[in-house]
């Protein structure tokens, strides 16, 4: 498992931005991000696997109007992993808070299936420990021992 893209969207109504680092402030967020501060949705995550359906089987709109990931991942199955999975990246360490993003309403397949799937392939967490993270950083997955 691993960090692929790191995004910061340094204010709204821009896109988010990709950078070569991202800085984890515990009770925050991202350093610059304009979500940060946000509780128990202080970062927003995505899987590769899942942004790849969302390119290639929805090309409609699968939550593309509106929804950025902060950080990009390969091979964290968000759909197993329960609030409260601990996951190790760079020298920081992020737990999960809520799985799922609700659909936002101006969504082409929400508009016409009522969902789009992001509630199965989004996730939120929190910074449990300050750090930086890279594109390329591996993820671990924390045991509760």
């Amino acid at each position: 498992m691993e960090l692929v893209e790191v995004r910061i969207k340094r204010a709204r109504g821009i896109p988010a931005e990709a950078a070569d680092e991202a800085v984890l402030v515990e009770g925050f967020g991202i350093e610059g991000d304009v979500f940060g501060g946000k509780a128990g949705r202080e970062i927003s995550l995505f899987d590769e696997a899942s942004r790849l359906y969302r390119q290639e089987e929805r090309k409609d709109g699968f939550c593309t109007v509106r929804f950025a990931e902060n950080l990009l991942t390969r091979g964290v199955d968000y759909l197993n992993a329960p609030v409260g999975t601990r996951l190790a990246i760079g020298d920081g360490i992020l737990e999960i808070t809520k799985s799922g993003k609700e659909c936002h309403p101006e969504c082409p397949v929400f508009q016409r299936e009522g969902n789009c799937g992001m509630h199965m392939h989004g996730s939120y967490c929190k910074v449990a420990k300050g750090g930086t993270v890279h594109p390329g950083d591996k993820i671990l997955i924390l045991s509760d021992d």
